[in-house]
């Protein structure tokens, strides 16, 4: 059996699911909370579960982005030993795209700031939240 990156990146990606799967039936193994008793209990309960889900989000964007701006540098220092296989192009999209993502929640908050207003008023992940444009900075929202 020959490995190639496809098959190490989808073992990686079932790997992890499996992993999150896991860790979702010990936190639901360990709830203390009891069950729904109605549908509106059903949906305060998934509405509140939205929070967290955009701070996993914004984690996984935070380490893909360091992760690509990684692989861009080792992708530069190929092309420095080898340039006629490994084209300078890559490395510098991969740093690009790691920045990209780096900043992303970030520029998320700036751009809801600048197309509405600091006072703004948006549907969010917790109910009505407003934007706060001077107020940029992770966990601050």
């Amino acid at each position: 059996m020959k490995l190639n990156v496809r098959s190490i990146v989808k073992a990686a990606v079932y790997m992890a699911v499996g992993a999150g799967f896991f860790v979702m039936a010990a936190y639901a193994d360990t709830s203390t909370t009891p069950p729904a008793n109605s549908l509106g209990d059903v949906a305060a309960t998934v509405t509140s579960s939205f929070a967290n889900l955009a701070k996993m989000i914004s984690a996984i964007s935070y380490i893909a982005g360091f992760a690509f701006s990684i692989a861009g540098v080792f992708k530069l220092k190929q092309h420095k030993d080898n340039p006629q296989q490994i084209a300078v192009t890559i490395g510098i999209t991969l740093i690009a795209l790691g920045i990209g993502l780096i900043f992303m929640p970030s520029i998320f908050q700036m751009g809801g700031a600048t197309l509405f207003g600091t006072n703004a008023q948006t549907a969010g992940v917790t109910g009505i939240t407003t934007f706060t444009g001077g107020n940029i900075a992770p966990g601050n929202n």
